[in-house]
């Protein structure tokens, strides 16, 4: 029970940790339609 808790754990941060680079990405993209 203690490992599956782990396991979800461990995937959802991996989720946020893609989500967040994701957001940065598309921040960096609309900055740079932005400037132009």
């Amino acid at each position: 029970m203690l490992y599956a808790g782990y396991a979800v754990r461990q995937d959802f941060d991996g989720c946020a940790v893609i989500l967040v680079s994701s957001i940065t990405h598309i921040l960096e993209k609309a900055n740079e339609m932005i400037k132009i």
